[in-house]
C-alpha cells in the first residue's frame, strides 16, 4: 500500500513537473469571423509546439473598462504567462499585471511609450512590435519616386504617438535630404485643408501617418491632391487609394517573433526581463497600381 502512494506521488510530481503550461491570451479589441485577429493562428502554433497546453482566450470587445477587470482576475488565477493583443491591451497590461509575466504583440512603436528594447530585473514583460521604422518607409518612397524633394507629413493630433513620430519623420528627411513640411489634424474633417495646406507648401508628394483617422481616410486627401501621389505609413491606407505602404505579417511576426520568446519563457526558464522587445526584420511592400499608373511611377521591382 505505501508503496503505491509513493508511486502516486511520484508520478503526480512528474505531472506537475513537466506540465506542458499554461496560457491565456488576452486581446483588447472586438473580433468578427471577418476580422480574427492574431489569436486563433497563436494558439494553433502554441498547440502545435505543445499539444497539452492549456490555452484561454479572452477579448474585452474594445471596453477599457471590461479590459482591466479581465487582466485584474488574469492576474489572480496563476497563469504561467499572459499574451496581449494590441498596444491598449499592453499599456494596461502594464498597469494591471502585477504578479504574472506578459508577452506582448501587435503593438506599434515601443518607444513611443518609453519601452527600451531591454530592461531591467523588475521588469515583468517582453514583446513584439509590428512596427516599421519610418526611414524605411521614406526609402521605399523614393525608389518608387525618386524625384522628391520636398514631403508633406499629415498627423494626428490626437494620437498619443504623434509627437514621436513627428520627431522620426523630421529627422528620417534631414538624414535623406528631403524638405519636410507638417499638418495636424485634429478630425477627419480638418484632412482636406492639411491637404490644400501642404500642397500650396510644395510638397511633391503627402504622407499619411500611422492614425487610423488619415490613412482609414485617404479618399479625402486624394480628391485634393490629384496631381502628386499619396503614401500611406499603414498598408491599409494603400487600398484605400495611396500609392505604396510598408508593412509588418502579423503572421510571421507570430513565428519570427512572439513563439521564440514563448518558448524561451517556459522551456528554457529565461528570465523575461533578458529577453529583448522583438522587431521584424521583413516587411512587405504593398502597391495600389491603379494609383502607381495614374502618377507615372513606376514599381520599385
Amino acid at each position: 500500500m505505501r508503496v503505491l502512494i509513493a508511486f502516486c506521488f511520484f508520478f503526480i510530481f512528474q505531472g506537475q513537473l513537466f506540465a506542458a503550461g499554461r496560457i491565456a491570451i488576452f486581446d483588447y479589441d472586438a473580433r468578427t469571423p471577418e476580422n480574427p485577429g492574431v489569436a486563433p493562428y497563436l494558439q494553433h502554433q502554441l498547440k502545435l509546439w505543445k499539444p497539452d497546453i492549456e490555452i484561454k482566450y479572452l477579448s474585452a470587445g474594445g471596453d477599457g473598462e471590461n479590459a482591466i477587470k479581465m487582466l485584474q482576475d488574469l492576474d489572480t488565477q496563476q497563469w504561467d504567462l499572459i499574451v496581449t493583443i494590441t498596444t491598449d491591451a499592453m499599456l494596461l497590461a502594464r498597469h494591471y499585471l502585477r504578479k504574472t509575466p506578459f508577452v506582448f504583440t501587435n503593438v506599434n512603436n515601443p518607444k513611443v511609450f518609453s519601452i527600451q528594447d531591454r530592461g531591467g530585473t523588475d521588469r515583468n514583460f517582453t514583446g513584439a512590435t509590428y512596427y516599421v521604422p519610418v526611414k524605411k518607409q521614406l526609402q521605399l518612397f523614393l525608389r518608387i519616386q525618386p524625384d522628391i524633394k520636398k514631403l508633406g507629413f499629415i498627423f494626428d493630433s490626437t494620437n498619443r504617438s504623434m509627437q514621436a513620430e513627428a520627431r522620426e519623420s523630421r529627422q528620417a528627411c534631414l538624414d535623406l535630404g528631403i524638405g519636410f513640411r507638417y499638418r495636424r489634424i485634429g478630425k477627419k474633417e480638418d484632412l482636406q485643408e492639411a491637404t490644400k495646406y501642404l500642397l500650396d507648401a510644395g510638397s511633391d508628394a503627402i504622407i499619411a501617418t500611422s492614425s487610423g483617422k488619415i490613412y482609414m481616410n485617404i479618399e479625402d486627401i486624394t480628391q485634393i491632391a490629384r496631381s502628386i501621389p499619396v503614401y500611406s505609413f499603414n498598408s491599409r491606407g494603400v487600398s484605400r487609394g495611396a500609392v505604396a505602404a510598408l508593412s509588418t505579417d502579423y503572421w510571421d511576426m507570430i513565428d519570427e517573433l512572439v513563439m521564440p520568446r514563448i518558448k524561451a519563457i517556459l522551456d528554457k526558464k529565461k528570465s523575461i526581463h533578458e529577453l529583448e522587445i522583438g522587431y521584424p526584420s521583413k516587411h512587405r511592400i504593398k502597391i495600389n497600381k491603379k494609383s502607381l499608373q495614374y502618377h507615372g511611377l513606376n514599381a520599385p521591382w
